[in-house]
Formats: structure tokens, sequence, C-alpha cells
């Protein structure tokens, strides 16, 4: 039986998707994610590396953008080392079997509220309910 991993995380990076030598889509996913005790009021984070493949990678892409809190199942993760002309690792991968979304991308500010229009003016005296229909906007 391979680990499985439960968890949300946010992407690290825009998505982008190619296609394997016989035609399957697949993209790579950079996801964060928090575990362990804060310490000095931060938390540890983990970097893992998830692949997602098929009509469902197309379909996401568009989607799945830096800073998009997602909900994902990660099947077979394991370590992979890795060697570059100056360094070395090991990182966490995995297939993702099932991702919902849980938030939009991470925002650095408050999002513009919209500006309220003031009702026109009515002649109370000569209103009636009929008159309301047109100050209702989702007839």
């Amino acid at each position: 039986m391979m680990p499985t991993l439960f968890g949300l995380g946010r992407l690290g990076r825009d998505c982008e998707l190619r296609y394997t030598g016989n035609g399957e889509p697949v993209t790579s996913l950079a996801l964060a994610m928090n575990y362990g005790v804060k310490k000095d009021g931060k938390q540890p984070t983990v970097w893992i590396d998830a692949s997602l493949w098929g009509k469902r990678a197309e379909a996401l892409v568009p989607h799945l953008t830096k800073g998009t809190s997602l909900s994902v199942v990660i099947e077979d993760l394991h370590q992979e080392e890795w060697k570059s002309a100056t360094n070395s690792g090991v990182r966490l991968t995995g297939r993702i079997s099932n991702l919902e979304f849980a938030g939009g991308p991470k925002q650095d500010s408050a999002p513009a509220k919209p500006a309220r229009q003031a009702a026109p003016a009515t002649n109370h005296a000569s209103s009636n309910l009929a008159d309301l229909d047109d100050l209702i906007p989702f007839n």
C-alpha cells in the first residue's frame, strides 16, 4: 500500500500544461503545506511536487494559479532525490487523485468594495407597490 496524503495547500506558482509522448495531458503543481507546531510565530512549510493527469489537468490549468488554496489527496507519495550542477536534495512528490478549490488566490490587500448607488428619489405621496418594480434589480 502506497502512502496517501490528505491536506490543504497553496500553489507556489502558476501551472503549465504539457503532454507526454503519447499525448496524455499532465501538469505539475508546487504545493506549500504547513505542518507541525509554530515556532517564533511561523509554522514550518513543506513543498510537495504533485502531478495532475488527464482531462482534469486540461480543464483546471487556467484556474490553478499562484496563491490558490487547494484541498488535495495525493497518492503514491514518495521522496525523490535530485541533483543539479550546484546543489542536490530530496523532495516529496506524488499524483493527485482528488482536488477541490478551498479559496481564491491570496490577496495582498483587501478587495475593493463596490460603490453603492443611491436609490432614486420617489414621491411617497404618489407611489404604490407597482412603482417599486423599477427599483428591484433582480426582476
